[in-house]
């Protein structure tokens, strides 16, 4: 069996090795310190055999959590998503330049969850669906912030975005929406959309807005239930009448 491992085909167990071109067990991959996923995920990017946008760090499961990264071309500059540990230390790992060579992209200091803009994309599509989002969501981006501060040609390389979804992705985040909170200065308390706090009023609002959408959802599906009811009750006595 044969599966994708960063970007390329293997056989199934097996991830490609960094410098010295060794093939590396799927375990083996999962049990690399942070550090040294920078610098296979750096190595990565600078052979001529890569060929996909995008890198993938760990597992979701995993000790570090899961985080990507693409390349800022044509130059040495890394873009890292994700809220996972993996992401807060690979963006370190580059920030710091202990990757010779290689450096973080930066983002602004806001942290705004990619989920704010649902409403912002449904109402770019006819049908309310949420297209171009849920590329996004599924890819693993976490904030808006990293959306914009990726390239065209990398969000392209998104599976499901092509060229009219890219747009509507930028109007969609082209919205006004206030950030739910600062970036974290370290680690430790890096914050994820399950665990920041909102900080502005707009947050709070934004809050009760969807909490009434709920209401009003929870309520017309309580009224389609009482249609089905009747529905049901009409088409018993008919059968007893037959």
């Amino acid at each position: 069996m044969v599966r994708s491992v960063d970007g390329f085909s293997v056989g199934a167990g097996w991830g490609t090795g960094h410098d010295t071109g060794m093939m590396l067990s799927v375990d083996d991959e999962q049990n690399m310190t942070p550090p040294e996923v920078a610098r296979r995920i750096a190595s990565m990017f600078d052979t001529a055999r890569h060929i996909s946008g995008w890198e993938t760090a760990g597992e979701p499961g995993g000790r570090w959590g899961q985080a990507k990264v693409c390349r800022i071309r044509p130059h040495r500059v890394l873009h890292v998503i994700g809220a996972s540990e993996m992401a807060e230390r690979l963006r370190a790992e580059y920030a710091a330049g202990t990757v010779a060579g290689w450096s973080l992209h930066p983002m602004p200091d806001t942290r705004t969850p990619l989920h704010y803009y649902r409403d912002a994309f449904r109402a770019l599509d006819e049908r309310g669906h949420l297209t171009g989002y849920k590329s996004l969501d599924r890819h693993g981006f976490v904030w808006a912030e990293e959306v914009r501060a990726c390239p065209d040609d990398a969000l392209r390389a998104v599976n499901g975005v092509g060229p009219g979804r890219l747009d509507r992705i930028r109007a969609a985040l082209a919205t006004d929406i206030a950030p739910m909170v600062e970036a974290s200065s370290t680690m430790d308390t890096a914050a994820t959309p399950e665990t920041a706090t909102p900080t502005h009023e707009a947050d709070v609002t934004h809050a009760r807005q969807a909490a009434s959408r709920l209401r009003e959802r929870a309520q017309n599906l309580r009224d389609r239930a009482d249609e089905l009811d009747d529905t049901a009750e009409l088409l018993l006595r008919l059968a007893h009448r037959a």
